[in-house]
């Protein structure tokens, strides 16, 4: 596919375990790019080697130039609200406001053990996220005591909220500044976007300032083959299931393939895409993405979304 894509951007979720020479690599790739942003994932007891995401977050904040970063997502029931606030506050303050923060409340499946260490109890991790975030947001922009945290973000740091379920999207609506679907499908999007929609405007928000964004599993390659081998062999391990049962979350093939691909979710509403890179040749895959996709693609819909809010 050819033409241009206006008003929706890119972002790369990062590999789980990149070495420090890759990463720096990557920062420069995608500092001289059209790639709108680079994310980290976080987990901790994940059966694979796994950086620590607020670790690599500041990393990134130190290699990087013009890129935003974030985390997609960062499970925020499990840790300390007030260091994660001072950690969000420090990467936003390093990059001179290049952060955006994305929350979800972890998946029962995949999450339990890492809720466990934390001694917080799972079937509460809603309610926690909602207070936590309510937390967070204060310790960014009030003085409170004992808890005041400096230097605060001077701006409003976008925060988007991340989950497949009706509660994420309703949260989304009320505290977030936009929502990633995790596990959604183009055809379900424009639905399940508009169930946000209609939770900003219960709360007085302005929904048209929220951006609509998308989680998909990826790999890329020149043949339209391989990379499709490559994600039949990894997500049974990853996810419990083969593509065939996830294919509506993933993208795979040619740099036209991928285009292809991403303009069924900008029809179906989407504004951004994340992408969690799965490859066995980061360079490689790095260069079809920046030569061959990404001068297709253009606009910011989260610095529009973030200028568009007032404290």
């Amino acid at each position: 596919m050819t033409g241009s894509h206006p008003g929706l951007q890119l972002g790369l979720v990062l590999p789980p375990c990149l070495s420090g020479d890759e990463l720096r690599a990557v920062a420069r790739d995608a500092d001289d790019s059209a790639l709108h942003s680079l994310w980290v994932t976080d987990r901790t007891v994940a059966g694979t080697p796994w950086l620590d995401a607020l670790t690599v977050l500041g990393a990134l904040a130190g290699v990087t130039r013009r890129v935003q970063i974030g985390t997609s997502v960062l499970v925020l029931p499990r840790r300390n609200p007030v260091h994660v606030a001072h950690a969000l506050a420090t990467v936003d303050y390093l990059t001179g406001g290049r952060l955006i923060a994305g929350i979800g409340v972890g998946n029962a499946a995949v999450s339990g053990p890492e809720f466990a260490i934390a001694g917080t109890d799972m079937t509460q991790r809603g309610r926690l996220t909602d207070e936590y975030l309510t937390l967070v947001r204060r310790l960014w922009t009030e003085d409170d005591g004992e808890t005041s945290l400096a230097p605060k973000p001077g701006r409003h740091v976008p925060v988007c909220i991340g989950g497949s379920t009706s509660a994420a999207r309703r949260r989304a609506g009320r505290a977030g500044d936009g929502w990633l679907a995790v596990f959604s499908a183009p055809g379900r999007f424009a639905a399940e976007w508009a169930e946000v929609q209609h939770e900003a405007d219960r709360h007085g928000r302005d929904p048209s300032q929220l951006v609509p964004a998308t989680y998909l599993f990826g790999a890329i390659d020149e043949d339209g083959v391989s990379s499709r081998q490559l994600l039949d062999g990894i997500l049974p391990g990853f996810l419990g299931a083969p593509l065939d049962a996830v294919a509506d979350t993933c993208i795979w093939g040619t740099p036209g393939q991928w285009l292809q691909r991403l303009a069924q979710w900008q029809e179906a509403g989407a504004r951004h895409v994340n992408v969690a890179l799965f490859t066995s040749a980061l360079e490689h895959d790095m260069h079809l993405l920046t030569e061959r996709v990404l001068p297709q693609l253009a606009a910011s819909p989260w610095a529009a979304s973030q200028q568009a809010v007032t404290r």
